[in-house]
């Protein structure tokens, strides 16, 4: 329980820097959007995929490597939307300490190595660690929110 609640001394002057592991995972998103968006017109470029699929994804298919890519994104506007909202929650509440930055950090990580694996070698056993590591981190940081609101 000690990790969960270390402390529950805040960080009352950089209560900013919990935003910025999720700054770092709305640019890691877009980073992927931009790499999703390269590899479908080197894909197109190459006759490996009909323009006529994107005009209404029903005709054809993407090839299997660059589908999983977009599942990909697709995966990256689901669960860090909850990671979003705990550390704005965090900030709005002024209940920021060293740990839930720590734990954004470490979040984040997850979620890059959760990419990494995804789209490179996919191996699906990997790639769930990956993303078991970032839910469990995602249900302390919200535990703590909860606690801390709790205390208030």
């Amino acid at each position: 329980m000690d990790f969960i609640t270390p402390s529950l001394e805040l960080v009352t002057d950089k209560q900013h820097l919990v935003l910025l592991p999720a700054c770092g995972m709305a640019l890691w998103t877009l980073l992927c959007l931009v790499y999703m968006a390269l590899r479908r017109n080197i894909a197109l470029m190459k006759r490996q995929v009909s323009i006529k699929y994107y005009r209404n994804y029903d005709t054809a298919s993407e090839p299997a490597w660059l589908n999983v890519i977009g599942q990909h994104i697709e995966n990256l506007f689901e669960a860090p939307q909850l990671f979003y909202a705990v550390t704005i929650g965090m900030f709005a509440t002024q209940t920021v300490t060293s740990s839930s930055v720590t734990l954004g950090y470490a979040y984040l990580g997850a979620r890059i190595l959760h990419t990494v694996v995804h789209c490179g070698s996919n191996n699906v056993t990997h790639r769930f660690v990956a993303y078991l590591a970032s839910t469990v981190v995602l249900v302390v940081m919200w535990v703590q929110l909860t606690l801390r609101l709790v205390a208030l």
